[in-house]
């Protein structure tokens, strides 16, 4: 597999050449291979696809003839995969390629085949592989996968086949992957199993702590040190960048974690999530609120809270008004808490974080004649200081200085966030809660002067 792949132009990585080395032992008995299912595991752009074509020619270009097969989420992807591992093959000159509609095929001399097919139990009936590609392996569930392989698996009772099963990390719905990952790894510690098991990735935990809590240049360093590409053209800036853009998906992309694995973790210190969480001490009703009102940058959610400081000890309340996916509830919901609650005060952010759904409320207050001072607009700085204010109050000791009633939409959207330059950002999902609260914690430290309603008459 190594040499077909330098005279493709691609000569394999050590990480390549050590996964055909052991994929590619024999069975003397059968003169078949030794591995029944081959579990690759790898980050991106570690060169997983590369071996595509390298294993396809070596199994199609032998004098007997030979079947392979590949396919992926959809049939529209096993196609492009098939195409992109079949390009080489055309330019070297190896066998003949047709492309059609349902009818692409590349085939050689000696009566060969290697065909894309669609993900279903279907394709494969009557069929009979020598191997079969399942790229993409993380965007498929377990029940799913275990249909399609039905449909392939039946040509190994009276001959020997091998599966390769290419997977970059996944999420908490690659439920085929992870049992893979359970099985190969099983695999590892019994000499006579069938499965070769392959997988790189960083540890989910450096000194007790999880990888997400790590500093910028501490994760960097850890990537490179474990990806297989590191010192072979993988570039530290890019992947530096990547961190600070998407830190949940620079770990799965190039950590290779699954994007759930610290799912559990939150953004601030859980156990001061939980030591902040009082379910006894409650706004009163008579108390001047502030409201906070949030969108999710992608508009999927919108999220209301409110706050109120306790002037007797400084204690901040806040508790989650509402949260729902759209946000064109929020504005209209939110005006009417403005109407029932007179004297309060709604801090939206001023930037491109919500500036939208300010100029929204400004209008309706306007209409409405609502006093344009209960609007806070909080500007990009002021709502970094906004994030580091709840943040400390809530993980403040010995006493939290920010209590809340630990709602599920809080804890999930804790779970979901990212800090980043001082300020939260969705990592794992919407966040729109997160900011809402934290809007309403600082309206309620910067609530506005109000103009007195003017008396019809004079009292003597």
């Amino acid at each position: 597999m190594g040499a077909v792949s330098a005279k493709l132009g691609k000569p394999f990585f050590p990480s390549q050449q050590f996964i055909a080395d052991v994929a590619g032992e024999v069975d003397p008995a059968t003169g078949g291979p030794w591995y029944e299912t081959v579990i690759v595991l790898m980050p991106r752009r570690s060169g997983k696809t590369v071996m595509i074509p390298a294993k396809a020619s070596h199994t199609c270009g032998q004098p007997v003839p030979a079947q392979a097969w590949i396919t992926a989420q959809k049939r529209d992807n096993a196609v492009k995969r098939w195409r992109e591992s079949t390009d080489p093959l055309v330019l070297a000159g190896w066998g003949k390629r047709t492309i059609g509609n349902m009818h692409e095929a590349h085939r050689w001399q000696s009566g060969s085949l290697y065909r894309p097919f669609a993900p279903n139990e279907e394709a494969l009936h009557g069929d009979d592989p020598d191997v079969v590609f399942v790229d993409e392996f993380w965007t498929l569930g377990l029940l799913e996968f275990q249909t399609i392989r039905e449909g392939y698996s039946a040509a190994w009772s009276v001959k020997p086949g091998q599966e390769w099963l290419l997977s970059a990390a996944g999420t908490h719905a690659s439920t085929a992957m992870k049992d893979a990952r359970k099985r190969g790894r099983a695999a590892t510690l019994d000499p006579y199993s069938r499965i070769a098991f392959f997988e790189w990735c960083i540890p989910e935990t450096v000194d007790g702590a999880p990888v997400g809590k790590l500093g910028d240049e501490q994760l960097l360093e850890l990537i490179m040190r474990h990806h297989p590409r590191a010192g072979r053209g993988l570039r530290p800036g890019f992947v530096a960048a990547e961190i600070v853009r998407n830190r949940t998906a620079a770990i799965r992309a190039y950590g290779g974690l699954d994007s759930d694995t610290s799912e559990a973790e939150m953004v601030i210190d859980s156990s001061a999530f939980r030591r902040s969480t009082n379910r006894t001490r409650r706004i009163p009703g008579r108390a001047r609120v502030a409201f906070g009102l949030a969108s999710d940058p992608d508009l999927r959610q919108a999220g209301i809270s409110v706050s109120w400081k306790d002037p007797t000890d400084g204690v901040t309340l806040t508790e989650v008004i509402e949260t729902r996916d759209q946000v064109r509830w929020s504005v209209p919901a939110i005006i009417d808490l403005l109407g029932r609650w007179e004297d309060s005060c709604v801090a939206v952010r001023s930037d491109a974080g919500g500036r939208d759904l300010a100029d929204d409320v400004a209008a309706e207050m306007v209409h409405l004649g609502i006093d344009g001072a209960r609007l806070v607009r909080v500007s990009a700085s002021d709502y970094a200081a906004a994030c580091h204010r709840i943040r400390s109050g809530l993980e403040s000791t010995p006493e939290p200085r920010v209590l809340q009633l630990g709602e599920r939409d809080l804890r999930r959207a804790l779970q979901a966030a990212g800090l980043r330059r001082g300020v939260w950002v969705p990592e794992k999902g919407p966040v729109a809660v997160l900011d809402a609260h934290t809007l309403a914690a600082w309206g309620a430290d910067h609530l506005p002067v109000l103009a007195q309603p003017k008396r019809p008459f004079r009292v003597l």
